[in-house]
């Protein structure tokens, strides 16, 4: 705007946009929470294969009812849970994960960037060596 300084642009000290601490927290938390709503089918069903796969060690290729198993290959599986359970069943129980995001990975990145200044006396514009 014309006329007004950096001064009168800036919020106000003790709101949440001043604060880098929250700033930094509140962006690391929803770049988890996009991350994992992204990824999360494939996990699911990564694990559907992997039980999968428990079940039948020892088995070749047919199973003890005398049919092929039930799942084969990531996106085959994807496809089957979507085609006998629905498509939000892809994403049955992310909630928890993203419980987990908003606890663990905020203030993991948030105290890393503190611990990196106070330690390294470096912000975060700065290069740090490892030697």
């Amino acid at each position: 705007m014309i006329g007004l300084s950096q001064a009168q642009n800036k919020p106000a000290l003790g709101t949440p946009a001043s604060d880098p601490v929250v700033v930094k927290y509140v962006l690391s938390t929803a770049s988890a929470f996009v991350a994992e709503f992204a990824t999360y089918p494939l996990d699911l069903a990564k694990t559907r294969l992997q039980i999968q796969g428990e079940r039948g060690r020892g088995q070749l290729t047919v199973t003890k009812l005398g049919r092929a198993p039930a799942y084969r290959g990531l996106f085959r599986t994807a496809a089957g849970i979507v085609s006998e359970e629905g498509v939000l069943k892809l994403w049955y129980g992310l909630s928890p994960a993203l419980v987990r995001h908003a606890i663990y990975t905020g203030s993991r990145m948030t105290l890393y960037e503190k611990a990196r200044e106070k330690i390294f006396h470096a912000n975060a514009k700065d290069s740090i060596a490892l030697w």
